[in-house]
């Protein structure tokens, strides 16, 4: 069973992610959901613009898990293929995949992904935090991002609710861990 916390405003729900299995035993699966985040990151230390309560802002700890670096971009595009998945289920859009990590609708980023690793012995990790910003129901953006971002209240003119992507997300990547249970 997974277990799901929820926070109005946080700094990152990867790094409350972090610090949970660190002070786990055993770490359990885990959603953590922010209604806003001040320090939402990506990759390469980039900010995540996740001021705005309309977004997800979603992370999946699961515990200790089969890491082989060989695997990880096939582990990325299963992550990007299932929330693709969810996008078009709910919207009906069609999501692609900007690798590693980006799903676009329209040449436009919709959806971050970042995923980070607890300590790796013998080709197992300890945990595995899989954050997601989705963009949902925001009406507009910063100018300075306006351009290259969206969300999908943009492109379909219609609302969703956040519930809906954060039962749809947790069962995709639960589904895809059990399927997986010794890597990609």
């Amino acid at each position: 069973m997974t277990k799901l916390l929820r926070y109005k405003t946080i700094g990152s729900t990867n790094e409350e992610a972090v610090r949970l299995a660190k002070s786990m035993d055993p770490i359990t699966p885990t959603v953590l959901i922010a209604e806003t985040q001040t320090k939402g990151r990506g990759r390469y230390g980039h900010s995540w613009y996740s001021d705005q309560k309309e977004g997800l802002y979603y992370s999946y700890l699961h515990p200790e898990c089969y890491h082989d670096t060989n695997q990880i971009s096939q582990q990325n595009n299963a992550i990007c293929q299932g929330i693709c998945a969810v996008i078009h289920h709910i919207t009906g859009l069609q999501a692609t995949i900007k690798e590693p990590n980006d799903i676009l609708i329209n040449t436009k980023k919709v959806c971050g992904i970042l995923s980070e690793l607890g300590p790796i012995k013998a080709l197992r990790a300890s945990y595995m935090v899989i954050g997601i910003g989705l963009n949902i129901n925001q009406p507009l953006f910063p100018t300075s991002i306006k351009k290259t971002a969206t969300s999908l209240f943009l492109e379909t003119g219609q609302t969703y609710d956040k519930n809906d992507f954060i039962k749809r997300i947790t069962k995709e990547l639960t589904l895809m861990f059990k399927a997986h249970p010794k890597g990609f």
